[in-house]
């Protein structure tokens, strides 16, 4: 029987996701690939990934470094 392999390194589980021109701040989940955000979606089953992190609920800002920044104000 052929093992199945998991397609992402972590996911990271209900986060607030902050994303430019989105009026919304959705519940979703982040999946990583070789350091790199590989999707952005609600519900990624955890058997997709190797680690599962919960994240609280906390917000997420992927693509950002800095999260204190303003962006579109000037």
């Amino acid at each position: 029987m052929e093992q199945k392999s998991t397609s992402l390194d972590s996911i990271i589980r209900k986060v607030r996701v902050v994303r430019p021109n989105q009026r919304s701040v959705d519940l979703l989940d982040i999946g990583i690939k070789d350091g790199r955000f590989a999707r952005i979606e609600p519900e990624i089953r955890a058997e997709e990934g190797v680690a599962v992190i919960d994240g609280k609920s906390l917000l997420a800002f992927p693509g950002c470094v800095d999260a204190h920044m303003h962006v579109g104000i000037y």
